[in-house]
């Protein structure tokens, strides 16, 4: 079984890109694959993953683990499951400072070690967004609201200023007015630290307020790749379609919700051909029998069908 196969993709110095598509079908296994946290009996079978002129595949685990946090930061769908119960957030905080960051330690030779990190918390905690740092700073996780949570997360990735962040879902979960204030958040940090972001969701209205280009995913696959300007416009694949159907505008004068019917196939048993022809609309013979293939078909839009 693959939960993910041959997918390609970049990501530039600087760039949002989301990665969006339902549930199952892979979006979270691709970033965990990104940072090798795939747990056993899951396993990268083949493929690289290439960062810096580095292939991350190739490292040892004592080389990647210099990656994680420093360089590549993954914050995790379930906020509430992600920080250490037993442990106050700025003891987190300081943590991943000094485990990631030795010269910010040096930096602070001057200074006892503790205040200098004590400092450092309380900014970074400054920065998301966190009006009375050094109050939560003392908090235990299950003292914190979903937002706040969500913040302290942010922070956490921030702390090493990683030149690539991972977003997994971040605003599930999270009110409307909390929702906002932390998509605003990632666009600050890219403006002020210039970090490249790939934003997981299955919220395509989040995704086009975010991000620059987005990746569409099914089955395992990316099956459409299109810059956001034209997201509402040119898309071609039949489930990406579906997908922004499926999200109105608070405008719309729509007596029933337009939806995909059908679900997503179990990985254990991919349909033969495109796997999502049993749920197309536009299915062709052709369509049951081979799986396309990912082709330009207009200047940075790729799509994986047979209609075109």
């Amino acid at each position: 079984m693959k939960a993910v196969d041959s997918i390609n993709f970049e990501i530039y110095r600087g760039e949002i890109v989301g990665l969006v598509g339902e549930s199952g079908c892979g979006k979270t296994v691709t970033g965990l694959s990104i940072m090798r946290l795939i747990e056993f009996p899951g396993r990268i079978v083949e493929g690289s993953l290439l960062f810096n002129g580095k292939d991350l595949l190739k490292l040892d685990e004592d080389e990647i683990r210099k990656i994680r946090g420093k360089e590549i930061a993954l914050i995790f769908q379930d906020p509430t499951t992600a920080l250490n119960p037993t442990k106050t957030i700025g003891w987190q905080l300081k943590y991943i400072l000094k485990h990631n960051t030795m010269d910010y330690l040096g930096r602070g030779k001057n200074k006892s070690r503790k205040q200098f990190l004590h400092n450092k918390v309380v900014d970074l905690c400054k920065e998301v967004g966190i009006h009375t740092p050094t109050e939560i700073i003392n908090y235990y996780p299950h003292q914190l609201s979903g937002g706040m949570i969500q913040r302290v997360l942010i922070a956490l990735a921030l702390g090493c200023q990683p030149k690539l962040i991972i977003a997994d879902e971040p605003t599930t979960n999270l009110d409307v007015t909390i929702e906002t204030q932390i998509l605003r958040l990632f666009l600050d940090i890219r403006e002020k630290v210039g970090t490249s972001i790939l934003y997981i969701s299955h919220d395509l209205g989040v995704i086009s307020e975010l991000c620059e280009r987005v990746m569409v995913m099914y089955a395992g696959k990316i099956i459409e790749m299109v810059a956001i300007q034209d997201l509402l416009t040119t898309v071609k694949h039949p489930y990406t379609k579906g997908l922004i159907l499926s999200n109105p505008s608070i405008d719309s004068d729509l007596k029933k919700l337009p939806q995909i019917e059908g679900e997503v196939p179990d990985p254990t048993n991919y349909p033969s051909g495109c796997s999502f022809h049993p749920r197309c609309n536009y299915a062709i013979e052709i369509c049951k029998r081979f799986e396309p293939k990912m082709f330009e078909i207009d200047k940075d839009h790729f799509v994986s069908c047979h209609l075109y």
